[in-house]
């Protein structure tokens, strides 16, 4: 068996998920009217920031809306600001720039961690996949909150990889935002995600390193800045709503997307099932073997950040299928990744196992072929 290293793949490959997502995305975007009931609400919320000069509380004829924080509303403003007016393309601009920069960030993340084949079928199948591609070309906050946690968790990544405080800063600076788009949820996700991978790794220790005590509530002070002062307006009545909506409703009381109790454990692996299909069916052979390739350290980290979001959707009362869209990049990931074995038993010279070698770090764009015939041969795998 050979132990040279396959050669790099062109770096042009990269753009084809971006290329699909253009056509899909891009393609009669405004040929359809607002969709209820959420386009048409959140398009008014914008619309009337900008008519009363109030961006600090949301409000629908004058009369507050206390479901969201205002990230979304105030991207939606700004890209009235630009074209003109609220209209369904300004309305749905965020969505379609979050998923185009999510897919860029996977591709870019894999690129440097599991090779440049995962990371341009990875970023074919999220592209492809029917719920990311619908909520790409709507109206919802949902992608970009994905597009904030993808960018703060990849970034987590780096950092734990090279201890620049950079990618650390970028982590809790994601958050941050992430928070302004959907409230307290998006603090506890990527934490979540983090603290299943470092006590998978044994390092737990890794999270005094990440100065939680310091950086946590910096990461809050947006939202906390935002509800005081829209507390000064409303007496706390709307903002507060926000916080106790988005936390102790959702989480226990359904918040108005509950379902049978009996359905819970079932609910998300349908809705799962149909938006990242056909691709997730290779998500059970995906997560398999990647829990049986618990080596391979970014292989695990993409493992977590499925299993933590898609466990913690699983149990909390409230939901819905566009909930799951945070853990879309990395299940994507764990199929790209997963499909590089089937070209070995295809007779490929090419290494499927890109980044197997524990550890990682060769550089950008190659196979990681360099440990061939190691960990596949430690696994009984030929």
């Amino acid at each position: 068996m050979s132990t040279s290293c396959s050669k790099p793949l062109p770096a042009l490959l990269m753009l084809i998920p971006v290329l699909i997502a253009t056509v899909l995305y891009s393609y009669k975007i405004t040929s359809t009217d607002l969709w209820t009931p959420d386009e048409p609400r959140y398009a008014l919320v914008a619309r009337e920031m900008i008519e009363s000069g109030d961006f600090i509380n949301p409000q629908i004829n004058g009369e507050p809306y206390a479901e969201k924080p205002p990230l979304f509303f105030w991207a939606v403003a700004a890209g009235a600001k630009l074209f003109g007016s609220v209209d369904s393309f300004t309305t749905r601009l965020p969505s379609i720039i979050s998923a185009f920069g999510t897919i860029i960030l996977l591709v870019v993340f894999l690129d440097r961690y599991l090779g440049r084949r995962t990371a341009v079928i990875a970023g074919c199948i999220l592209a492809t996949s029917p719920l990311f591609f619908w909520h790409a070309r709507s109206g919802h906050i949902d992608l970009l909150l994905t597009f904030l946690l993808t960018a703060s968790l990849t970034s987590f990544y780096r950092w734990h990889k090279s201890r620049d405080s950079r990618h650390l800063a970028v982590f809790y600076g994601g958050i941050a935002l992430a928070m302004l788009a959907k409230g307290p949820v998006a603090l506890l996700l990527p934490l979540l995600v983090v603290i299943m991978f470092l006590l998978l790794q044994k390092q737990a220790g890794e999270l005094k390193r990440m100065l939680p005590h310091i950086a946590l509530p910096i990461a809050l002070a947006p939202l906390v800045v935002w509800y005081l002062l829209a507390k000064q307006d409303t007496s706390g009545l709307e903002a507060g709503s926000v916080v106790s909506r988005q936390v102790f409703m959702r989480l226990f009381g359904g918040g108005g997307h509950s379902v049978s109790v009996w359905y819970w454990p079932f609910y998300h692996l349908l809705s799962l099932a149909w938006g990242m299909a056909p691709w997730s069916l290779l998500l059970p052979f995906a997560v398999a073997w990647a829990w049986k390739m618990r080596e391979n350290e970014p292989l695990t980290f993409m493992f977590c950040w499925s299993a933590a979001i898609f466990g913690f959707f699983t149990l909390i009362a409230s939901k819905r299928e566009l909930y799951l869209l945070p853990m879309y990049p990395a299940a994507a990931a764990l199929a790209g990744q997963w499909m590089r074995p089937v070209q070995r038993a295809e007779g490929s010279q090419a290494d499927p196992t890109d980044h197997a070698c524990v550890g990682g770090g060769a550089p950008a764009g190659h196979d990681r072929g360099c440990c061939r015939g190691t960990l596949f041969s430690e696994k009984g795998i030929s």
